[in-house]
């Protein structure tokens, strides 16, 4: 079986708690699973972001 895996990660900004990693996996059948992973972060708007993409 093949599976086809891309992953990523990343620290930006000036804030030492600032982060964020995602994970694409697809399976043969088409299958395909998400991971994003993020920290809630410190305003509304980070918040509301990573709430809708989870």
């Amino acid at each position: 079986m093949v599976v086809n895996t891309h992953a990523i990660a990343r620290r930006l900004g000036g804030r030492g708690f600032q982060c964020g990693a995602a994970a694409v996996c697809q399976v043969p059948d088409g299958i395909r699973v998400y991971a994003l992973l993020d920290g809630v972060g410190d305003t509304r708007t980070v918040r509301a972001w990573t709430r809708t993409a989870a």
